[in-house]
């Protein structure tokens, strides 16, 4: 059985990635309440010990960024599920992680607009000013 830090590291590196990958942007499938809540429901049964582990073995994998990104998104939508405290322990982690794009498409830029205006805006990827080379399912059509 897989361990809870080990379910949170991997839910939230894919949350990280779909959610500032210009493909996933470009299809609207970049910021999904479902992914989110997803990973505060593992958050939800996280013990203080799960919570060492998790910082321990992002350290050690480099995925720290992506589980600072998931937190603290997840924290400003759930915020009685996810304790600041837990966002807190990634204190090392740039914040600015929060606010770039297209790092993986060799593209890095910075959202001009706020997490809240994206969320709930479905139509946020025609404000992109740079384009995913990236084949993908848009390839085939």
């Amino acid at each position: 059985m897989r361990r809870r830090a080990d379910q949170i590291i991997d839910a939230g590196v894919q949350l990280h990635v779909e959610a500032t990958t210009l493909m996933y942007i470009e299809l609207g499938k970049d910021l999904m309440l479902l992914k989110f809540l997803d990973l505060v429901e593992l958050a939800r049964r996280l013990s203080a010990q799960d919570l060492r582990t998790l910082v321990e073995r992002t350290r050690r994998y480099g995925c720290a960024e992506s589980a600072y990104y998931a937190l603290y998104h997840a924290r400003l939508l759930y915020p009685a599920d996810v304790p600041a405290g837990w966002v807190e322990t990634f204190a090392w982690v740039d914040p600015e992680v929060i606010e770039v794009y297209g790092v993986l498409d060799n593209d890095a830029r910075r959202w001009e607009r706020s997490f809240a205006e994206r969320f709930f805006d479905s139509g946020r990827w025609r404000s992109l000013t740079a384009h995913s080379t990236v084949p993908g399912p848009r390839a085939v059509v």
